[in-house]
């Protein structure tokens, strides 16, 4: 890979996106503030471990700007994984708790250390553009290099959001300024922690010498990336914010956010287990339950973890009566149904492979026959899923894919 960096990609300029959380939304955001389209301008999605060599060959062949989102798993993955990849520009969107990483590493600082390989993979003069934040990825800004440039909402970083405003059900609306530029910004996500992936798109179209009325063009559009905070309107004047691609604890609390800022007569929120919380788990869940107790009206608890969850929210006020344990997609659907009234808010968060979005499915009306527990593919949408339909009521080999 590093031969063919130097030769027949020597004049491509990769821009690698990695972070705990928002790697896949700030790629997409990129690549249109970009303008990047077919021929010879290209977007990849992601790069993981498995025969990411032989992909970045055959993506930077004859690319002139190329996206790549940098996904790891475990520690020791990302210094062979960028070696001779040798990025223009290196992007960290967020470390926060660690994400989906808290179980393979020690604690959110060892998740840093982890990512900060990026930073230090760039080529000479290579640009970091950094969650200015996020206390652990601005402290990337320290590794040795070229230039470093925070973005955030803080007003000391160089590319900053202001005057953030929640357009309740279409999106979310700020200002982004940066090198004496100003633009107003229209976005379909909702919550501040949907500002983000549009400052990192700024900070990297500035950059490559785009303006920041380019970028508030080209990003307006863009919907959210299914199960991320995605807004889906249901029957009855029902708004779902289906949030279950990830069940991190960041992930979570950046829900809950929405959820409390969403101006409804009834907040509903049907909650599943989270995707490996930091040890001791139980304070964790317990803590979200006192939060849910202050913004929800009424809880369905799903999966295995409700009595964390029970104890969180008897602690934070809710009376018995406020929240129901459920047992399977079907008996959740049911009593979804039976808990939303005309202009209710209902968030779905839970773990992805649990795929509490079929109870929203069920609700608008779609033939759901899959009642599976535990989804086997690690990427798939139900709307796209061949079993939603026709049923799959044990579960199939692991080695199957979506």
């Amino acid at each position: 890979m590093g031969i063919h960096r130097r030769t027949l990609a020597r004049k491509t300029t990769v821009i690698a996106v990695t972070g705990a959380s928002g790697k896949s939304t700030s790629v997409r955001y990129i690549a249109a503030a970009l303008g990047l389209g077919g021929g010879r301008q290209m977007a990849f999605s992601t790069l993981h471990v498995s025969g990411s060599r032989s992909r970045f060959v055959r993506r930077s062949f004859r690319a002139r700007e190329l996206v790549i989102e940098v996904g790891i798993q475990r520690p020791g993955e990302m210094r062979p994984l960028v070696a001779g990849m040798r990025p223009d520009i290196a992007v960290v969107t967020a470390v926060g708790s660690g994400g989906e990483h808290a179980i393979a590493y020690r604690d959110a600082a060892h998740v840093a250390q982890e990512k900060g390989d990026l930073v230090r993979a760039l080529a000479p003069g290579g640009v970091a553009i950094l969650n200015g934040d996020d206390p652990l990825a601005r402290q990337m800004a320290a590794i040795p290099g070229g230039p470093r440039i925070l973005f955030g909402f803080g007003e000391d970083n160089d590319v900053q959001a202001t005057d953030f405003r929640l357009d309740w059900p279409n999106g979310s609306a700020f200002r982004v300024s940066a090198r004496g530029q100003s633009a107003e910004v229209r976005t379909c996500l909702v919550g501040r922690v949907s500002a983000y992936p549009v400052l990192a798109a700024a900070a990297v179209a500035l950059v490559r010498g785009r303006s920041l009325e380019q970028v508030a063009a080209r990003v307006a559009g863009l919907e959210a990336i299914p199960g991320r905070l995605e807004i889906v309107r249901l029957p009855g004047d029902v708004v779902a914010i289906h949030d279950d691609y990830k069940g991190s604890l960041d992930s979570m609390h950046a829900a809950l956010d929405v959820l409390e800022a969403a101006p409804a007569a009834r907040k509903v929120l049907l909650l599943g287990d989270l995707d490996g919380p930091p040890d001791p788990a139980r304070p964790h869940y317990r803590a979200i339950g006192r939060r849910v107790a202050a913004i929800a009206d009424h809880v369905l608890l799903a999966e295995t973890n409700w009595k964390a969850y029970r104890a969180g929210l008897n602690e934070g006020g809710m009376t018995k009566d406020q929240y129901t344990r459920v047992q399977g997609i079907v008996a959740a659907a049911e009593a979804l149904r039976a808990q939303l009234t005309p202009g209710s808010v209902v968030l779905v968060k839970g773990r992805q492979r649990a795929r509490l979005y079929r109870a929203m499915l069920m609700l608008s009306g779609r033939d759901v026959s899959c009642t599976i527990e535990r989804c086997p593919f690690t990427v798939q949408i139900c709307e796209r899923c061949r079993y939603l339909e026709r049923g799959w009521h044990s579960p199939p080999p692991l080695t199957l894919r979506g």
